[in-house]
């Protein structure tokens, strides 16, 4: 976690624990047309409109956690992410608790 004096003002925080069961399998690690994967393009976006970006995986999904980390972004895991999207929520605003304010991306 960063230091909390330094979390002060907008803090991304990008959904990134899911399962992708809808899709058929890891959606963020799915590439574009540019052969970026799809979550390392959220994180670049989100990068580009806030300095401070939290990522939020889900435990033992190492190869995201590090290319989300190649892109910026302190990286979370939270450990209860499988019980659904806003305990990933809360694991994301847990970490940046001195925050003005979240912006939530998925």
């Amino acid at each position: 976690m960063l230091h909390p004096l330094i979390m002060r003002g907008i803090v991304g925080i990008l959904l990134a624990a899911g399962s992708g069961s809808r899709f058929g399998g890891d959606k963020l690690l799915h590439p574009l047309a540019d052969g970026t994967p799809i979550g390392v393009a959220s994180a670049r976006s989100l990068r580009a409109a806030l300095e401070h970006v939290i990522a939020v995986t889900r435990p033992g999904d190492d190869k995201l956690a590090g290319l989300l980390a190649e892109a910026g972004c302190e990286v979370i895991s939270a450990a209860d992410a499988a019980q659904g999207m806003g305990h990933s929520l809360a694991a994301g605003v847990r970490a940046a608790p001195t925050a003005d304010g979240w912006l939530i991306a998925l």
